[in-house]
């Protein structure tokens, strides 16, 4: 019974002065109020406000124990979806504002972004993209390299399993869609590989220190020393036959590994 009460008091400790459109958001789940005043306002600067009050709120909430790092993403997914700027614009404006009152509010909201939620708002080449990688930590941006190399990996197994079924007799082959032509899959699986390179891409501008606590991220991810899991190889296609300059950054800053000496061999990075 006391825990509840001081979890009450800390509530309304941090809910003071708050909408009460906001509060039913991040407290309660319910984005409707708050959606009918973004709908009702008469600018983007009045809609920026709004958003930017609802993240304050929700990085609040986040740091003070209010809500968990999980309720805390699943708030973020909703404030985006209120954001109808094209590239989630206003979004951005309002995390800028959030870090400009207190950055490390900023990075705790952030950082507690799932790979899911970061992949579905960090779109390739767009501003809201590069401000969550240099806001994150390298094991979270690990994660979601990981989360694209699976991506990859479960359609290229899905590819083998078609080719083998095509072996079997007429009777037994199931019925092909669209979606399983070979070209149209080996298009889509070049388009997730490019989108890992679009995120090495970004990850590498952020500079050689950050870089390198990515590359020792990514150790977590590679069970065998001469087996590259999905996602190292992944990283090693990319920069093997694509020729991806920050996929060849990252391999030059992974830890040595027989497999990864050998890469690093091939792409000139070490003498043999």
């Amino acid at each position: 019974m006391a825990n509840l009460k001081s979890a009450e008091a800390t509530t309304n400790l941090a809910l003071t002065d708050i909408d009460q459109p906001i509060r039913d958001l991040i407290i309660g789940g319910k984005p409707l109020p708050l959606a009918r005043q973004i709908m009702a306002a008469a600018n983007d600067a009045e809609r920026i406000g709004l958003l930017t009050g609802a993240v304050h709120v929700c990085s609040s909430a986040l740091t003070t124990g209010v809500i968990t790092e999980t309720k805390t993403n699943l708030r973020m997914r909703q404030i985006a979806a209120l954001d109808g700027s094209e590239d989630h614009n206003i979004l951005l404006e309002a995390l800028k504002k959030l870090e400009e009152a207190d950055s490390t509010k900023c990075k705790a909201v952030i950082c507690s972004l799932s790979a899911t939620t970061m992949l579905s708002l960090a779109q390739p080449d767009t501003d809201l993209a590069a401000f969550i990688v240099e806001n994150n930590t390298p094991k979270r941006l690990a994660s979601v390299a990981n989360a694209i190399a699976g991506q990859v990996f479960i359609s290229e197994n899905h590819q083998r399993e078609i080719k083998r079924k095509q072996g079997l007799p007429d009777d037994d082959i199931p019925i092909r869609r669209i979606s399983d032509d070979p070209e149209l899959k080996h298009s889509r699986q070049k388009a997730v590989r490019r989108r890992l390179g679009q995120l090495l891409d970004l990850i590498a501008e952020t500079g050689n220190e950050p870089l390198e606590r990515f590359a020792v991220a990514l150790t977590k991810y590679q069970h065998e020393p001469d087996e590259p899991s999905f996602l190292m190889d992944a990283i090693f296609r990319l920069a093997l036959e694509d020729g991806r300059e920050s996929a060849i950054d990252v391999i030059h800053a992974l830890p040595e590994t027989p497999k990864i000496t050998e890469v690093k061999i091939k792409l000139g990075l070490r003498d043999e």
